[in-house]
């Protein structure tokens, strides 16, 4: 495709898409974009608001105060009201860069109500490049053995993830192939429709995006059906942890990692291994799927020895017997690396009783 192609290419495919849903998309260099403002919350005449989840602001903001901690409730989630979606699904957005035309989708805000409700999520970083792009909570829900072991930390999150990606392969799989799908979170659920169009005139690559948003339409409708069903409100509420051990204040939720991880590509194993560095050198506390808590080492000749974090200007040092390690010596120095502290209290699991959602997802966890 023709470097500058994309400027006469990307307003045809805007107005084509508002043609087919009536939404407004707007336009920025190589994308077009659904717009969002105003349409979340659907206010009905008997007062009623509709949809809230969906909308694209952060839900911190619009469930808890603005205070710089978020403290309190600015509004409590209205099981379902907040889940019910009275606008038509469509796609988000596409992007046009070379011969690949992408179509960008988000479902809700899953990490929101992990929060909440177990104070407990996955760490919010990525790891790319060229050829590769996965979210923290992709690496630890994409293999059905780790969903099995989070779900006895975050259950109802998974039973969400296991719809998730039951819908989304039936539903692409119902239309044939449709390019790659790249799935680039799960707590948070993003994905790409990523096709080529070599050799496809404006004409036809207008019809191949409208040919996959059907695609997106048929699974947003019934992915959404699921958000919106009762029995996902029983399976939240019914395994949160005590109300008396919640907090809804951000920066007191811990975060869960998969470690160990074996990454292929080295680069992106270091990149993986800093960022989890990165939050333990915050003070962060992080978890590993077995719910073991992580902590920063150091390499030394009688093995491995824990760091201990210190508070000094604003900023965390990490101490080892005599030696002061700064912040940036602690997320890229080799020698000090993550470990498995065995002797820390684990998370406290979900009992199987209360998870028996899950049973026919995971038989063998309940034998």
């Amino acid at each position: 495709m023709d470097g500058e192609r994309w400027k006469t290419l990307i307003p045809k495919i805007a107005r084509a898409l508002e043609g087919r849903s009536s939404y407004e998309f707007k336009t920025r260099e190589n994308i077009c974009y659904m717009n969002f403002e105003g349409l979340y919350p659907v206010k009905l005449p008997d007062g009623r608001e509709l949809g809230q989840m969906y909308t694209k602001a952060f839900l911190e903001d619009v469930y808890f105060d603005d205070s710089e901690l978020h403290t309190k409730w600015r509004r409590r989630i209205k099981w379902m009201d907040d889940w019910i979606d009275p606008r038509s699904p469509f796609i988000d957005a596409v992007d046009v860069e070379s011969d690949l035309i992408t179509i960008r989708n988000d479902e809700v805000d899953l990490s929101f109500l992990c929060g909440v409700h177990y104070n407990l999520c996955f760490s919010p970083g990525s790891i790319k490049n060229k050829d590769f792009f996965k979210g923290f909570s992709v690496l630890a829900l994409e293999d059905r053995e780790d969903r099995m072991k989070v779900a006895r930390f975050m259950p109802a999150l998974v039973k969400d993830v296991n719809v998730f990606l039951k819908l989304i392969n039936e539903v692409f799989s119902k239309h044939g192939y449709l390019g790659e799908l790249l799935i680039t979170d799960l707590d948070h659920p993003h994905y790409r429709i990523i096709f080529d169009s070599s050799g496809m005139s404006d004409e036809e690559v207008i019809d191949n995006v409208l040919k996959r948003a059907e695609a997106v339409i048929e699974f947003k409708k019934r992915f959404r059906e699921w958000l919106a069903r009762e029995e996902r409100r029983e399976y939240w509420e019914g395994t949160a942890i005590p109300e008396s051990k919640r907090s809804i204040e951000m920066h007191k939720w811990r975060y869960m990692v998969k470690w160990p991880i074996e990454l292929k590509d080295p680069e992106m194993m270091r990149r993986y291994e800093r960022q989890i560095k990165y939050d333990l050198s915050d003070d962060s506390a992080v978890y590993n799927l077995d719910g073991y808590r992580l902590r920063l080492a150091k390499k030394t000749e009688r093995g491995l020895k824990f760091v201990k974090l210190e508070k000094k200007e604003l900023k965390h040092v990490g101490k080892v017997d005599e030696e002061e390690i700064d912040e940036e010596g602690l997320r890229k120095r080799d020698d000090i690396v993550v470990a498995i502290n065995k002797r820390h209290r684990r998370l406290e699991e979900v009992s199987l009783e209360k998870i028996e959602f899950l049973k026919e997802d995971f038989p063998e966890l309940f034998k």
